[in-house]
């Protein structure tokens, strides 16, 4: 009976060890499980700011991967497109037409600098770029500027100034204009006339 109570000690003190390592690996897993949450919930943190910093931008992003398939975009590439983020996620980019090039339709694959959108009346400027993917192929961001605006003032001012040339033109008043260092640059058929200088020999000449 003696050897048995030994026994059963032994036993029982290496189910106590036991018990105890036990615990102290589940204490380890919890702090590892709350250590993960912890770092998952940073993630998503991180992940939502970035989302909301991507959407923020004003620009259209289009990003696809290897094999050309759209696989992100930000709110202005659903505004500029007039399209919906279901139907621009998973299209293919080959598929998307941005506007014309010599009366065919301009695929976004295909275009680069400005092109005019007839569909939406908008001028884009359109850059693009290899970016490499979380799976190390390399897939390609597009960035489309909307420059509807910048095109507007520039035809506004080049209106403007047809409209004076052909204004100073015409003008019975003897006229030259000059740059900011007071340099003629040119001057109407009065001037020719009534001075009896043409423009080849005003042109470049200091009016002091």
């Amino acid at each position: 009976s003696g050897l048995f109570l030994v026994s059963l000690g032994l036993v029982y003190r290496d189910f106590t060890q036991r018990v105890h390592r036990l615990a102290e690996l589940n204490l380890e897993l919890a702090d590892k499980n709350q250590e993960a949450a912890k770092l998952e919930l940073t993630l998503e943190r991180g992940k939502r700011e970035w989302e909301a910093i991507f959407d923020a931008v004003l620009h259209a992003i289009i990003v696809t991967d290897h094999n050309g398939i759209v696989i992100r975009c930000n709110r202005a590439a659903i505004g500029t497109l007039d399209t919906t983020f279901d139907k621009l996620i998973n299209s293919t980019a080959d598929k998307i037409i941005i506007g014309e090039r010599d009366q065919q339709p301009l695929r976004l694959v295909d275009a680069s600098g400005e092109v005019f959108n007839k569909n939406n009346q908008r001028w884009l400027d359109i850059i693009h770029y290899p970016l490499d993917t979380f799976d190390h192929q390399q897939g390609r961001i597009y960035i489309l500027r909307d420059i509807t605006e910048r095109k507007r003032v520039e035809t506004i001012l080049r209106e403007q100034k047809q409209f004076l040339d052909a204004l100073i033109y015409s003008s019975p008043v003897a006229m030259v204009t000059t740059d900011l260092n007071q340099t003629v640059q040119s001057c109407n058929p009065s001037f020719e006339i009534m001075l009896e200088y043409s423009t080849d020999e005003v042109s470049g000449q200091s009016i002091h």
